[in-house]
């Protein structure tokens, strides 16, 4: 596999020994959790491409019991023996093994069961707890404990806390923010983490608290910091944007003032899969490096001024909320996290590097990290070599899948560049009465019959591919996000032409 045009980075300043930080794999099992026996063959490879840690966010596949029972979400939650063995594989390979628990927002899949829909913070959304029922804190308690219960031995705690959206809807809400907090939302927010935290700190004294930081932002220093909030939490720090321009407006040297002003300790989160669109099937792999690098370059120049680095998080999102579609399966982002690590750790993206981690992922030359496009079928590299790390064949399905896609057949066929909107708009054709599509002219047969025996070759070899890692369930979410639609559409151009032709 060629190189194709790509730039690579110029080393940053002094970076920290790779002994001096944390390095997490963030595993999202909020969407295609794998199969444990998937997830234990692949912890040996992040160990060896410079992962030190896991941070796991279980959601729904926790095996919740009691009142929590209901979160479980079917055949894809893991039993206890589950997170035990996993817990004990990470700790055998030497790896800091930390849980994230929403206790905030993204709390959809709680709040969507009707035990305990009367929790939301507005009734028609079920995005975020209301913090001025006292039940809420309860509940956050009851989860922590089941999955403390579960996890002894930590050292740390996540408590996510990320993207609170208040609707302001509620009068309780509205009357604190007004009498208590002096017109701030913010002042809710901080209020409802302290009473987590706290808990956290009565309860577990020998575990430190992590938060994500983008509520406290915009926040004004003297209220954090009378809100002593540094005594009970470390800040995590998400940006996972891929241009110097952006990823400096997001964090800006002004966020890290006011954080060096409160806080002793922050962490990072760059983005290794999930972070360029909710539906994405194929990591955008320089994307995520070069995200990796602009951290890098503030490590190196801006955050020691101000902050002592505690380490990074290597985020994989799965959905990017609990009622969204898939992103880019863990296997298809294997590469990417290889990359990542590796990038993250030498301060910037070297050929010797490309190379380095191609070997390593089992490929026979360089890895190309970019998708030709408007090709003509027959000239687009379909047929990669294959890697040998686990799941690789999933990972050469989704490169298939973007190289058909990409075609100029395929291009011209399927229009759209997303599969899931082409999903949606496969749905929305098919219920108007009397809908259809043009029929094909003779020039366009020959060229979708190709695009329709390519796709369906590629539908076989995926479900194969996707049964070795997932559950049904999963395997047949990707198949109707990603192939299906495309399937479909080819279908009825053709059934449109035939019925022409009668």
């Amino acid at each position: 596999m060629a190189s194709q045009n790509i730039t690579y980075g110029v080393p940053s300043r002094a970076l920290p020994m790779p002994n001096k930080y944390h390095r997490l794999v963030h595993l999202d099992l909020k969407g295609a959790p794998p199969k444990m026996d998937y997830l234990l063959k692949v912890l040996p490879l992040f160990k060896e491409w410079g992962a030190t840690g896991l941070l796991v966010e279980y959601e729904d596949t926790f095996p919740y019991s009691g009142e929590l029972e209901v979160l479980q979400k079917g055949e894809e939650v893991y039993s206890l023996a589950d997170v035990a063995t996993l817990q004990q594989t990470a700790r055998n390979l030497g790896l800091e093994y930390i849980p994230l628990i929403q206790t905030f927002g993204h709390l959809e899949f709680v709040l969507k069961h009707s035990q305990f829909s009367h929790l939301r913070e507005d009734p028609e959304d079920r995005r975020s707890l209301c913090p001025s029922n006292p039940e809420s804190i309860v509940l956050v308690r009851s989860m922590i404990d089941q999955v403390m219960t579960q996890h002894p031995n930590l050292k740390y705690f996540h408590i996510g806390a990320d993207e609170v959206w208040m609707k302001k809807r509620c009068a309780r809400c509205c009357e604190r923010i007004r009498d208590s907090f002096h017109g701030e939302p913010v002042g809710l927010f901080v209020s409802h983490a302290k009473a987590v935290l706290l808990y956290l700190k009565e309860t577990y004294p020998h575990v430190r608290a992590i938060m994500w930081d983008d509520m406290l932002r915009n926040a004004k220093y003297d209220f954090i910091k009378d809100s002593n909030l540094h005594e009970l939490v470390d800040i995590m720090v998400w940006n996972y944007l891929d241009t110097s321009e952006n990823f400096h407006r997001n964090t800006p040297e002004t966020v890290w003032q006011l954080y060096g002003k409160v806080f002793e300790n922050v962490w990072i989160a760059s983005a290794f899969k999930g972070a360029f669109g909710p539906s994405l099937f194929l990591t955008p792999e320089l994307e995520h490096i070069r995200n990796q690098e602009l951290w890098a370059g503030d490590l190196s120049r801006t955050i020691p001024k101000h902050l002592d680095f505690k380490g990074i998080v290597f985020t994989g999102w799965q959905r990017y909320t609990h009622e969204t579609v898939l992103c880019e399966l863990l296997p298809v982002g294997l590469p990417s996290l290889a990359f990542c690590l590796q990038t993250f750790m030498q301060g910037h993206f070297s050929e010797e590097l490309h190379q380095s981690i191609s070997q390593r992922l089992g490929f026979p030359g360089l890895l190309g990290l970019e998708i030709e496009t408007n090709l003509p079928l027959s000239e687009m590299p379909v047929g990669v070599p294959m890697g040998t790390f686990p799941g690789c064949e999933m990972y050469m399905c989704a490169r298939q899948l973007a190289t058909i896609q990409s075609s100029r057949e395929g291009q011209k066929f399927f229009k759209l560049t997303s599969a899931f909107v082409d999903k949606e708009e496969e749905a929305l054709s098919s219920e108007k009465p009397g809908s259809s599509l043009a029929p094909l002219s003779e020039d366009e047969t020959g060229p979708v019959l190709s695009l329709l025996s390519k796709l369906t070759a590629l539908k076989s070899t995926a479900e194969r591919a996707l049964g070795e890692v997932y559950q049904p369930s999963t395997s047949k979410e990707w198949l109707d996000l990603c192939v299906v639609p495309l399937l479909k559409r080819l279908e009825r151009r053709l059934a449109a032409t035939k019925a022409l032709d009668q």
